[in-house]
């Protein structure tokens, strides 16, 4: 990734900087309901 960077090779980055973002919202999908599974009050909302 830093050697595409410094080479300015636009379609790596743009395929890494996908995958850090698909990444980053599975990781916020799985939070959310291990969050909704932990707290018992969002139950009964």
């Amino acid at each position: 990734a830093y050697r595409a960077s410094t080479s300015l090779d636009f379609p790596a980055i743009m395929g890494v900087s996908l995958l850090i973002a698909l990444i980053f919202i599975f990781i916020n999908l799985i939070v959310d309901v291990l969050y909704f599974v932990v707290d018992p009050r969002l139950r009964a909302t």
